[in-house]
């Protein structure tokens, strides 16, 4: 795959071994789908970034700035009018060893830029098969909703199958509670009732989630954010993963349920596309 880096606008995937992204996992990073030269759900990234930034106490870039570089990144990568996957990774910048974050440092902002990544229409028309994790999440309230650096739990995850028959993994957390999949958010329907767990221990709160749950409400869906149990999950009418980079894969095998149905799940997925966020397969 194809990549080409951009560390605080210089082309050159060179960074500090001194810089706390790398000794101490001390940043986060935002994986955004660029469609067509423009990055699709830039201000929901962009609020997400920020909002983690002071969260974590790394110096806030400034949104017109990095909107700027981003621009320039695209130009520079001739993405005017294709597609593309970037990834931005801001760290607290370089510091002396140690745990205690120096007060001066400069934050270091990376602009990674993939292929765009293809997935086959089986996915959207017959649905993904998932998969229970045996790893579990750590319990952090202070960073639920954050797109961390550190993703050990979700690598962890990750290692546990080979089969490329299975598209992702359901996570729990501590106490057993379905959080989302390794990559991906979780959606199931119940009912009438569109509902999605809640992000307050653990977990990252994607972009395309937030995105649906604004665009259900704004359709007078029946939404609910709460604790789901895998029984929820596996018992559930419809379920569908949704993600930044994909849309939105209807579940078809789950905990040894098989589904074929999706209507709710379909009529997101229109809605999307309708509202101009995604375009194809989607």
């Amino acid at each position: 795959m194809m990549v080409s880096w951009y560390n605080n606008g210089l082309n050159t995937d060179k960074i500090s071994i001194d810089d706390r992204g790398l000794q101490y996992a001390d940043g986060l990073f935002e994986t955004i789908a660029i469609r067509n030269g423009r990055p699709r759900l830039w201000e929901l990234h962009s609020d997400r970034m920020q909002t983690g930034c002071r969260r974590l106490g790394i110096q806030v870039p400034d949104k017109v700035n990095i909107l700027r570089s981003l621009v320039g990144v695209i130009e520079a990568e001739d993405l005017n009018e294709n597609d593309a996957l970037l990834k931005i990774i801001i760290t607290r910048g370089q510091g002396n060893r140690g745990y205690a974050p120096p007060r001066d440092a400069n934050a270091t902002i990376l602009f990674g830029v993939y292929q765009r990544s293809i997935y086959t229409a089986d996915l959207y028309e017959k649905g993904v098969s998932v998969r229970f994790c045996q790893a579990r999440m750590a319990s952090q309230p202070q960073t639920a909703g954050m797109k961390l650096l550190c993703r050990l739990d979700q690598v962890r995850a990750r290692s546990e199958w080979h089969d490329p028959e299975i598209a992702e993994g359901l996570m729990l957390d501590q106490d057993g509670t379905v959080v989302s999949g390794t990559m991906s958010n979780l959606f199931i329907v119940d009912g009438d009732e569109l509902v999605t767990p809640e992000i307050t221990h653990c977990g990252v709160s994607g972009v395309m989630r937030q995105h649906i749950l604004a665009l259900a409400v704004a359709h007078d869906l029946t939404v609910r954010v709460s604790r789901l149990s895998p029984d929820d999950v596996k018992n559930a009418d419809e379920v569908f993963l949704c993600n930044s980079q994909f849309g939105i894969w209807p579940v078809s095998f789950c905990g040894n349920t098989r589904k074929d149905d999706w209507p709710l799940t379909r009529k997101m997925t229109s809605l999307l596309r309708e509202s101009g966020v995604i375009e194809g397969l989607e």
